[in-house]
């Protein structure tokens, strides 16, 4: 860690040394605990960057400020890291390093490297004309090597080929390896002589001789602060050198004080006091730099690492008077250098302090407001009291008692003493003796800050706003923008200008009736800003609860009037003088102006006191340096453009730059972009390292920017190229394959999807075929079904046929046969003849009965075969011998002859039953139409065989020959009007006919008779 411990220096000076000057310094303590690679610090030497170098017993160490960098055998190609010298080369600014092994080290822009074709400086090859063979080189005071080394002459450079040569005899000076002169002078100790320039100088603990031109001249004693040391000239008290070739600095130290040893225009040394009451020698320091501009020194010990002392810039101030409290808040100026507390408490930037007892005898506890009117009276206000004091504060003139408390006193102009109060504001008039505080307003409450803007206009800070009064007309302007913010105080410089602090909100400028809001700090310590003051080189000052920043009043006009969108806010802290970083605020005023030149900040600890200077700042204004880069772990070499493969883990950047203030002002930000994205710019770590990780390919530039200090967006950057080659996913052919492929994807994804379409398509078909083809069955076995019903519903249509007109005949007949036989006996006839005819009316119809119920039990026995017709052997003749038997009573009972001409024998295939059917109905119906006729049966065989039935009877109607003679249609039928001449058998003889592959061909003519035909192909056997 570092050691931030506060080294109070206090010098045992003269007093008037005293009175100017209390050297104190914050010292840091730096070892390998907190970034040394090892704890001996043999040299110390600046660059040109800013960097500071360490020369160690392991590598030599660059240190920023910051962080340090070490540079040895583990990242150089060293055979050693013992560091033997570290100097600048004569005449340049060029830093070399040279380890034990000779190897030397050059350095340049913050790194490191060896360098085997450097050599070292041509003044150590100086051997001479007068046989010198041993020469030493100096490398600064105290040597390192006095101990162990032996040679007979000393070089000490000038530059690169001038330099000074000493031995036992005298000293000579060469130029461009060219002696100049050699003088005689005789010394004790070698480690006495120091150049400053092109002078040669020998100090003792009495004397100080110079050397130069060949002349060796007394100069006396050391002069400046080393005089007033007890210690000096006393024997007992020995000097000792310090002697940076580097830096060409050279130092005194003597009784525990260090001093800088300047070169006065008479060749006389001066000296100036740097360090007191810091033992060199028990802390084993070897190697010392003064950074004057910064006031800043460095030490280096051979065992204890580095010791670093930077010059406070502020003097904070504490009553010396007994039980005085620390804490501070309103003061007021008393006379030229002193300031005058509400406590009473005179008090100086020396440091020296008295008591005004009027004052501090009425023991305020209020020390809110204080004033010092125009007219040199003091005013002190204690809760609802306000007092009046003489000028030097030895006398109380006056007292005012208020009904209600006083938070603020001020003066305005035209002698007028402006009182705010919780209930509002109250006016005196300074040139009326024993005035009485008038009522000015009560629309303005809680008035904790007063400030004039004009001789006109007033401004009222409040704990929940700001008001801006216009004392000619008593109005009364509320901003707005401020309410219910608590202000803490205002700046204005000029009219038109107003500046407002507040509690916690930050602080804000008023202008061209504007409210413009400053951008905070990086921490946002500036939310709390207690006060506002501008010195006389354009910077503001402003107090806060976490220290004191200083701004440039061009920068915030500028931040203002939108020319710069970037504020530098310099940062001190505790570090730079304070006690503590907390301030005070909520009085009035809140920080003052010594006519000497002081400002005074109040604080919890202490008065704040410091004179403002023009070039007291340091400013984080040196380059930005890369200090390596790393892929994975693996450091790569520097350079402009990196590229690397796609498949890294984590990308890290180290940079740095030479800042030795406090690091709260060090701001630096990066930002990654690619092509034309907008800038998003990220804190830096706090080991200066930028970390990357999961980037896409492409081109990337990655940007450090640092603000530099005060000035417009006053940035300096340093930018490097990042690319990641475009994986192979990515590239322009890969693309294309994938174009290419998707196409073919596509296509095949279609023409695959159209296969299976298609596949789908054959499949559905073979369904629906499959579907088809089953509802076809289906179909098929409902018209089987439909014809199976159609054939009961036309057997059933035909039954009912026949038994209303062929059955219901007969039976009337058979009826009115037994009625007329019932009533002859009845009547007692007995006439055979009628007897007979009656019972042969009872035969003839019973047997047309019998017969006519053998057909259709027949045709019924066929239909529910399925009517298959199934063929086999028939004799002709038989078959209509038996039929024409069956009728041959009949017909003679009608006086008609039937006439069978057709031969047993006669063989044809067909069916039995059906064509026995089929004769049987057409006799019938020939039968019974003939009467006193004949009926004639006979076969005409040839291909087409004709079995024709011819009668002699009444004929047949012509619709009913018609209807014969036309194709069978199952549907068909003769018209009713004439179906009971037709019969049911011509119908069953047309189906039975069909189905035997026959044909009925009909002809007749009125009242003279029928001819049927029966026509069969295929009939032969």
């Amino acid at each position: 860690m570092r050691d931030l411990s506060v080294l109070a220096c206090t010098l045992l000076l003269s007093a008037r040394l005293m009175a100017t000057d209390t050297l104190q310094y914050a010292r840091h303590h730096y070892t390998d605990e907190n970034g040394l690679p090892q704890n001996s610090i043999k040299f110390i030497a600046p660059d040109t960057n800013g960097f500071v170098w360490l020369a160690t017993e392991n590598g030599v160490v660059r240190f920023d400020g910051q962080h340090f960098r070490t540079f040895n055998k583990e990242n150089l190609r060293l055979a050693s890291s013992r560091i033997y010298i570290l100097l600048t080369r004569p005449g340049t600014q060029n830093l070399y390093a040279a380890t034990d092994g000779r190897q030397i080290i050059q350095f340049h822009n913050g790194e490191a490297s060896v360098d085997d074709s450097n050599r070292p400086p041509d003044w150590t090859d100086a051997t001479g004309k007068d046989g010198h063979f041993a020469i030493f080189p100096a490398l600064g005071l105290p040597n390192l090597y006095k101990d162990i080394v032996r040679f007979d002459n000393y070089v000490m450079p000038v530059n690169d080929s001038d330099f000074f040569i000493a031995n036992k005899g005298g000293v000579s000076f060469y130029k461009n390896k060219q002696r100049q002169f050699w003088t005689s002078f005789g010394h004790a100790n070698y480690w006495h002589f120091f150049n400053i320039d092109s002078v040669l100088y020998y100090v003792d603990d009495q004397e100080v001789y110079s050397i130069s031109r060949g002349v060796v001249e007394k100069k006396g004693q050391l002069k400046g602060d080393i005089v007033h040391s007890p210690a000096y000239g006393r024997k007992e008290k020995k000097l000792q050198l310090f002697w940076n070739l580097s830096s060409k600095d050279v130092f005194v130290y003597l009784d525990q004080s260090l001093y800088l040893v300047k070169k006065l225009p008479t060749g006389e040394l001066s000296t100036q006091l740097l360090l007191t009451d810091f033992d060199l020698n028990a802390n084993r320091i070897v190697s010392a730099y003064y950074d004057e501009p910064h006031k800043r020194l460095f030490l280096g010990s051979e065992t204890r690492g580095l010791f670093v002392f930077t010059r406070k810039q502020f003097n904070t101030v504490n009553s010396k008077q007994p039980g005085a409290g620390e804490v501070f808040y309103a003061q007021t100026v008393f006379g030229n250098s002193a300031v005058l507390t509400a406590r009473g408490e005179i008090m100086e930037a020396s440091g020296t302090s008295r008591l005004l007892p009027a004052i501090n005898r009425l023991n305020f506890v209020d020390h809110y407001s204080l004033l010092t009117d125009a007219n040199g009276y003091i005013w002190v206000k204690q809760w609802n009291q306000l007092y009046k004091f003489s000028k030097d504060g030895q006398h109380l003139l006056d007292k005012w008692t208020f009904t209600t408390g006083i938070h603020t006193v001020y003066e305005g102009s035209n002698g007028q003493l402006w009182v705010g109060t919780p209930k509002g504001l109250y006016v005196m008039n300074l040139f009326v003796n024993n005035a009485t505080p008038e009522f000015f307003t009560d629309r303005v409450q809680d008035i904790t800050y007063i400030q004039r803007e004009t001789d006109d206009i007033l401004w009222l800070g409040t704990g929940k706003g700001v008001y801006k009064l216009t004392l000619s007309s008593h109005k009364i302007q509320a901003i707005d923008s401020l309410k219910g913010i608590q202000i803490r105080s205002f700046y204005i410089p000029r009219p038109g200008e107003v500046w407002i602090t507040t509690a916690g909100d930050g602080f804000f400028l008023y202008k061209n009736s504007r409210i413009v809001k400053f951008p905070l700090d990086q921490g946002h310590y500036l939310n709390a800003a207690h006060c506002m003051m501008e010195d006389a080189y354009g910077y503001c000052w402003i107090t806060t609860n976490k220290g004191l920043f200083r701004a440039a009043k061009k920068d915030l006009l500028n931040y203002a009037d939108g020319k710069t969108t970037a504020i530098y806010y310099h940062y001190y802290d505790k570090y730079a003088g304070f006690n503590i970083n907390e301030f005070n605020g909520g009085c009035q005023p809140c920080g003052i102006q010594l006519p000497d030149g002081h400002f005074s900040f109040p604080s919890m600890n202490g008065l704040v006191m410091f004179k403002p200077g023009q070039d007291d700042i340091e400013l984080p204004d040196k380059a930005i340096f890369i200090d390596r880069v790393e892929v994975d772990g693996k450091q790569l070499a520097s350079r402009d453009t990196f590229v690397f493969s796609k498949d890294f883990d984590l990308f890290k950047l180290y940079v740095s730059t030479p800042y030795w203030g406090n690091p709260y002002n060090l701001r630096l930000e990066f930002a990654l972009n690619r092509n034309t994205e907008k800038e998003v710019w990220n804190k830096v770590g706090s080991d200066g390292s930028v970390s990357l990780s999961s980037l896409s390919s492409g081109t990337y530039q990655l940007k450090i920017r640092k603000l530099n200090g005060f000035g417009d967006n006053n940035y300096s950057y340093k930018s490097i190229v990042l690319v990641l080659p475009l994986a192979w996913y990515e590239t322009w052919w890969f693309k294309v394959c994938i174009i290419v492929l998707g196409l073919l994807g596509i296509w095949g994804y279609t023409r695959f999807r159209l296969q299976y379409i298609k596949h789908k398509n054959k499949v559905l078909e073979s369904r629906i075929d499959e579907r088809t083809t089953a509802l076809k069955a289906i179909l098929n076995d409902l018209q089987v079904s439909e014809e199976a019903l159609r054939k009961q519903t036309h057997i059933q249509e035909r039954l009912m046929t026949a038994i209303a007109h062929d059955i219901k005949s007969p039976l009337r007949y058979m009826m009115l046969a037994a009625k007329r036989l019932t009533e002859n006996t009845a009547a007692g006839g007995n006439d055979p003849s009628d007897v007979h005819k009656n019972a042969q009316m009872l035969y003839e119809a019973g047997y047309r009965m019998y017969h006519l119920t053998d057909n259709l039990l027949q045709y019924i026995k066929f239909s529910g075969r399925d009517r298959q017709v199934v063929p086999e052997e028939v004799d002709l003749g038989v078959l209509v011998g038996e039929k024409v038997e069956i009728f041959r009573d009949i017909a003679a009972a009608q006086q008609t002859v039937i006439v069978n001409e057709v031969q047993p024998g006669i063989i044809i295939r067909s069916n039995f039953n059906l064509l026995g059917v089929i004769i049987h109905n057409l006799l019938d119906n020939a039968v019974k139409v003939t009467y006193e006729g004949q009926v004639k049966v006979y076969v005409v065989p040839g291909d087409i065989l004709r079995i024709v039935i011819v009668d002699s009877g009444i004929g047949m109607h012509p619709d009913i020959v018609n209807w014969c003679n036309s194709e069978l249609a199952r549907t068909n039928q003769p018209n009713t009007s004439f179906a009971g001449h037709a019969g049911f058998g011509l119908i069953i003889i047309k189906e039975l006919l069909a189905l035997m592959d026959g044909k009925l061909q009909v002809s007749s003519s009125h009242e003279k008779g029928t001819t049927i035909e029966l026509l069969f192909r295929d009939w032969q056997v």
